[in-house]
């Protein structure tokens, strides 16, 4: 389902609105322009707020604090509709946000709650993480013949992949090729034969097509 569909399915179930804050007097159209333009949230409990998701500088991933939480924001059309600034991860089904924008779903792994897209769910569910890292850099000028030199830091997006197999616990794909080898074979090991299970290739787009594969049959 694109985009659209998707807003459009959920302004569907739009319209009852009783729930903090209220959005009983504003327009389909408008809440559509909302949806779409700056994002929202769908709580566990199936409230929706309509909110931006706060990003990293320089970057399309959501901004969790340390105990959890997203962070949100309200641009000037929804200071109106100003509610909680960070919402725990724990209390969120899934939300849209960012530029391209994007759906990202909500699930537990291990103790933690994290964000992530989904590629399939089906036999097996793939979804793809995209996380922050700093990286290092380096600058040098030499004003009037005197070195000087700078370091500087800058954001990169980092993707990473989660998989289970119908309702087994989900296993974070990352590490070197050994280890990743080891955390697919603990999903993968009764769907496929043992010598191709210690040569799978572990790039990201190749886990993704044998993924597909293997939910084809």
């Amino acid at each position: 389902m694109s985009k659209t569909g998707i807003i459009i399915s959920l302004l569907v179930g739009f319209s009852a609105f009783s729930q903090t804050p209220n959005y009983l007097e504003l327009s389909k159209r408008d809440k559509f322009k909302f949806m779409n333009s700056y994002g929202f949230l769908i709580k566990k409990s199936g409230d929706t707020l309509l909110t931006q998701i706060k990003v990293y500088k320089g970057t399309n991933v959501p901004e969790i604090d340390q105990d959890q939480k997203l962070l949100l924001a309200y641009p000037v059309d929804l200071q109106e509709y100003t509610d909680v600034d960070r919402i725990a991860l724990k209390e969120v089904d899934r939300f849209y946000f960012g530029f391209p924008g994007r759906f990202n779903v909500v699930k537990k792994h291990d103790t933690t709650f994290v964000p992530l897209e989904v590629i399939e769910e089906k036999t097996f569910h793939l979804y793809v993480r995209t996380q922050k890292e700093t990286q290092p850099g380096s600058f040098t000028s030499i004003p009037f013949g005197n070195g000087m030199s700078y370091t500087m830091a800058y954001d990169i997006e980092v993707k990473t992949l989660y998989l289970s197999k119908e309702n087994s616990e989900m296993v974070h794909i990352i590490g070197d090729k050994k280890e990743k080898r080891k955390q697919l074979a603990s999903i993968l090991k009764n769907d496929l034969d043992p010598k191709k299970l210690k040569k799978l290739k572990t790039s990201n787009y190749d886990i993704i097509k044998l993924v597909k594969k293997l939910n084809s049959i």
